[in-house]
Formats: structure tokens, C-alpha cells, sequence
């Protein structure tokens, strides 16, 4: 027998936010790289793409690297500039759907070109600004209310500023890692290249996952078929653990061709990585690694996640049918 009060309150959320009200971290499927949305870097001369040249290196505080170019003639103490992520539909009208706005000056990170910024804050065009601040308010009580990461306690600037950055689809991999005897898979996608053969992710530093990567120093990185979805989600348990039996993996594997890492046989594409440098910078450690191998394997739609915000903007405009 249902619940009155409760099924009142499903009313009420189904009035207040209509077909918007879909989970935050939403699953798609598309090829890496992914090509429905462009990132434009703007506040220098012109706009710059930077949609492969961007990546979050921390959650608390809320840090996106950019990639930058010799001739982008940015001053080295960033002083007077007003840089800010711009999201665009790639098709149609190339609509403007969110934005980040960067504090600068960048800090220089060791790969040629790649600067580290703050956010002073962002903007989400993807909802009427009603229904976007009846979101953002049901947001917060359910990060205050059931709360899955109690010892990164973010602010409602970062809150808002990291759904704008998931507008962009961002791809989920499966890490392979061996150390002395010890290993581990889990699933990642704080990540993306930064140039000139380097990849640079990052990991909560309060998990078991980031310490054994840093002492491993190489890891390989599986993309993970859509169909294999709910078992690399599944996998995100192993976070907590710092090493699993790498014998008994629930999945069919073989050996990555430089480590010999276990990688899943339905891996779309596998990349190994040698770490090159590691920093704690808050809440999470940012890595920057040098590839090594590049292994394509199969054709097929791939695990992403977009934010459940831009999905209902996805669905509003028919990029993608009724969930």
C-alpha cells in the first residue's frame, strides 16, 4: 500500500520539475572523443577551442587545468584577464548551454603549456532560471541530506560550477593497476589529454585507489563499452579497497601489451600510461602521465556520463529521446 505523503511529494517534484528531474550523473553512449559539445576558452584575442585541452585536477578546491599554447600570448602573471569556459552545442546553432568562469593567475602544472585555475563562478543556460534554481536547491539539501562523500565538503559555487563542467560528456574508464604483488580496477572519469603524448586524471586522495596508482607509477586505461556500463559502475566499490584479487575479476581479461596489466577483453580502446609526476591538491591527488601504448580494439558506443541537467536540456531539444 503506497504512502500518501509520499506520493504527495512525487507530485509536487513531478510539477516542479517536469521531464528535467533525471539523476545527476546521467548515462549516454557515444565515442570518445566525444563530438556534441565544444569548450571555448575566452578572454584572450580570440576564443580557442580547448574542448580535448581542458581537465578538472581537483574538486575541493574546485581546480580545471587548461592547455595552453606559446602563441595564445597569455601574460605570465594573468593579471587583467577575465578567462572563462564557454559550452557550445557542436551542431545546430552552436547554442551556448553553461559557463565557467576561471580565477586566475594560472598556476603553472609540469607538462609544457598547462595552467591551473580556481572558479569564481559559473552559469547554466540549459534550464529556465526557475526551474534551475528549484535544481540547484533540491541539490543541496540532497548533498546535505545523503551525502556519499562527507570528507569533501564543497561549496554551493563549486556545486553549481561542476554541473556546468559535466554539460561536456565526459568519457568512463576502467583503471588497471599492479604493485608488488597488489592490484586493482576501478572505474575513473576526472581526466583527459593535455598535449604532446601526456594524459593527465585525477583521484580522490581520501580513497585507497590514488595511493596505489602513486606508488605503482604506470596504470592502463580501458574504455568501456556502453553495454558494460552497470558492471564498471559496479566496480566503483573498489575504491575503498587497496587491492582486490586479480585473479578472480568479474570479467573475462587478458594482459595489456607493454605491463601486462589485467584489462577487460571488452575494452573499446586500452592506453598505458607511465605516471611522470603526482600532487596532492585537496581533496583529490592530480596525475600527469606520458602514454606508452595506444590500443584501439572495437567500434562501439561508449560509457559517459553528462549531468542530469544537460540531459533534460538534451531531451527538451531532441538530441535524445524520453528517458
Amino acid at each position: 500500500m503506497s504512502n500518501p505523503v509520499r506520493e504527495i511529494f512525487r507530485l509536487i517534484k513531478r510539477l516542479a520539475f517536469g521531464d528535467s528531474q533525471l539523476p545527476q550523473q546521467f548515462t549516454v553512449g557515444m565515442r570518445d572523443p566525444q563530438s556534441e559539445v565544444t569548450v571555448w576558452l575566452h578572454g584572450l584575442d580570440k576564443p580557442y577551442d580547448v574542448t580535448s585541452r581542458h581537465v578538472m585536477a581537483c574538486v575541493k578546491p574546485l581546480t580545471i587545468g587548461v592547455v595552453f599554447e606559446p602563441e595564445w600570448n597569455f601574460p605570465q602573471n594573468g593579471k587583467g584577464q577575465r578567462l572563462s569556459l564557454r559550452f557550445q552545442e557542436r551542431g545546430g546553432n552552436g547554442k551556448l548551454v553553461g559557463e565557467i568562469l576561471l580565477e586566475g593567475p594560472g598556476v603553472p602544472a609540469p607538462s609544457p603549456g598547462l595552467l591551473l585555475f580556481g572558479v569564481r563562478g559559473s552559469r547554466n543556460y540549459c534550464l529556465a532560471k526557475p526551474r534551475l534554481w528549484l535544481h540547484q536547491l533540491h541539490l543541496a539539501y540532497l548533498r546535505w541530506r545523503f551525502n556519499n562523500n562527507p570528507e569533501i565538503k564543497i561549496t554551493p559555487r563549486e556545486a553549481h560550477a561542476m554541473i556546468v563542467f559535466f554539460i561536456c560528456p565526459r568519457p568512463v574508464v576502467l583503471v588497471s593497476v599492479v604493485h608488488e604483488g597488489a592490484g586493482n580496477v576501478f572505474p575513473m572519469n576526472l581526466m583527459g589529454p593535455v598535449g604532446e603524448g601526456r594524459f593527465a586524471f585525477s583521484l580522490n586522495s581520501t580513497r585507497h585507489a590514488a595511493p596505489i596508482v602513486g606508488r605503482a607509477g604506470r596504470l592502463a586505461i580501458s574504455n568501456v563499452p556502453l553495454a558494460q556500463a552497470t558492471l564498471a559502475r559496479q566496480l566503483g566499490k573498489n575504491h575503498l579497497k587497496d587491492s582486490i584479487d586479480m585473479t578472480q575479476l568479474p570479467f573475462a581479461a587478458r594482459t595489456s601489451p607493454t605491463f601486462g596489466f589485467p584489462v577487460p577483453e571488452f575494452a573499446v580502446r586500452v592506453r598505458e600510461l607511465e605516471i611522470e609526476f603526482h600532487e596532492r591538491l585537496g581533496s583529490h591527488t592530480f596525475f600527469i602521465a606520458r602514454l606508452v601504448d595506444d590500443e584501439p580494439m572495437t567500434a562501439a558506443p561508449e560509457f559517459f556520463y553528462v549531468h542530469g541537467i544537460y540531459q533534460a536540456w538534451r531531451i527538451h531539444n531532441r538530441i535524445a529521446a524520453p528517458a
